[in-house]
């Protein structure tokens, strides 16, 4: 190996470490400043968890209500049922008819009802939740939460 290759071979191993050493700085200083956005994302599911959860009736499942929620605005609906559904779990929330299969939003808003009190009573709700859209925040909201009684 003769000197100059092993002088180019010295600075090339030195420009790798600090070029390393830059990346995982970089990284780390991403990570704690910009990494930021997925908890401010969470942020409005943990409303909706605490709203899911103070509708509950002990014991039993909720229906969540869209009427009258435009098509333009589904995907909250959607969101909202299957974050529900998750959030709730083992208990039952519903959209419609539970032999329906539920896949988007689409699904949900056309099929939106339900017969009668005794019938959600029958499936374990003890709940019904509406949810409209506030038309100068242009977010979903809680209209109010009718309890179901035997």
């Amino acid at each position: 190996m003769t000197p100059e290759s092993r002088e180019i071979l010295k600075w090339s191993a030195r420009i790798l470490v600090l070029a390393s050493l830059g990346w995982c700085i970089g990284c780390d200083i991403y990570r704690l400043f910009w990494v930021q956005e997925p908890s401010r994302a969470a942020f409005a599911y943990s409303k909706w968890d605490s709203w899911l959860e103070n509708a509950l009736e002990p014991g039993r499942g909720i229906f969540l209500d869209f009427s009258n929620f435009p098509m333009a605005s589904a995907g909250f609906a959607q969101d909202i049922y299957f974050h529900g559904v998750y959030v709730l779990f083992p208990r039952r929330v519903l959209v419609s008819d539970p032999g329906l299969t539920i896949n988007s939003a689409r699904d949900i808003l056309p099929n939106n009802t339900y017969p009668n009190e005794r019938w959600l009573l029958d499936w374990g709700i003890g709940s019904v939740m509406s949810i409209e859209m506030d038309p100068k925040q242009k977010l979903p909201v809680v209209k109010h939460v009718h309890w179901l009684g035997e």
